[in-house]
């Protein structure tokens, strides 16, 4: 028995009507398992599919699950910025509202809302865990990196920053040599998989006190994605990051970040980050806008009777 999937594609973090992530977003998922979902993802031309399931629970209203060709992942950004995009447009909503998502990562707020007309989405990242690195590893980053100590700016150490997940966090002094990076896959991932991380996020800061600039690439082979056109997470985790260095406190009003990216593959976007620490536990909150680009319909096999056999599933 066959039935067809509606799929959508949204652009994440885009940036004044335009670029942006493509990523699918599958609504009223329920019905699907998954190896139905990993079959859909692996067949799309996006690096990240979420697949959203409305229910009626006491601590949240949606169900989430992340989906890269490789296998499925506990937290995705510009995913979420995705889904409730078009949930929301689809809803017709012009008042804000919150909504409250369950991923592997546990349970989320989401804030949605209109400023200048235009449709945002914000939510709260869980606590970013920051920590040193070991003399040893920042050196092999710089080597599968072809970059010397002269490239890192002074004051801003290399750092391992998770919000469920670890990444390296790896400051730049300059534009010029961040858009030239191409890394060494092969050592990367050994280094990640000795480290239990995703990858690598590097980028460039300006800015002081309470708002910063930033231009960023993430590198995260370990889930299938050498390079990811926009990340929302790690641009929470560089948001924990500046507060983490900083000596003020930023207890009140925090820090904004506004993180640009994409700009190598020709889909600009912006990511927002606010960030405040607060008994001190650092917050972070991550946000944009979307763009709704196309829509399509899959037929996919309702029962899969061999569940390893993946590419049958569509």
């Amino acid at each position: 028995m066959n039935n067809q999937v509606l799929i959508y594609q949204v652009r994440a973090f885009a940036d004044r009507g335009f670029g942006g992530s493509p990523t699918g977003v599958v609504l009223n998922a329920g019905g699907l398992n998954e190896v139905q979902m990993q079959a859909i993802a692996k067949k799309l031309p996006v690096s990240h599919t979420a697949f959203v399931m409305e229910v009626v629970d006491q601590d949240h209203d949606i169900n989430i699950r992340f989906f890269t060709p490789n296998g499925e992942i506990r937290n995705c950004g510009h995913a979420t910025i995705a889904a409730h995009f078009l949930l929301a447009t689809e809803k017709g909503t012009s008042q804000g509202y919150m909504s409250k998502q369950k991923t592997q990562s546990g349970v989320q707020e989401v804030q949605i809302y209109r400023e200048e007309g235009i449709l945002n989405v914000t939510f709260e990242q869980s606590e970013v865990l920051l920590s040193g690195i070991e003399k040893d590893v920042v050196q092999e980053l710089l080597m599968l990196f072809n970059l010397s100590s002269s490239d890192l700016p002074e004051h801003y150490p290399i750092m391992l920053a998770s919000p469920g997940a670890n990444r390296f966090l790896i400051p730049l002094k300059s534009q010029e040599t961040l858009a030239k990076l191409k890394p060494g896959f092969p050592a990367m991932r050994s280094l990640c998989e000795r480290t239990d991380s995703i990858g690598c996020f590097a980028f460039t800061l300006s800015g002081a006190e309470d708002r910063w600039e930033a231009q960023g690439r993430m590198f995260a082979p370990m889930i299938g994605v050498d390079e990811d056109i926009i990340n929302g997470n790690s641009s929470g985790c560089l948001g924990a990051y500046l507060i983490h260095l900083s000596n003020t406190g930023f207890d009140h009003t925090g820090l904004t970040l506004t993180v640009y990216q994409g700009h190598g593959f020709g889909t600009p976007g912006k990511v927002v980050v606010k960030a405040q620490k607060s008994s001190e536990k650092i917050r972070t909150f991550v946000g944009g806008t979307a763009i709704i680009a196309s829509q399509t319909r899959m037929e996919i096999n309702q029962y899969q009777k061999d569940p390893h056999d993946k590419d049958d599933a569509v």
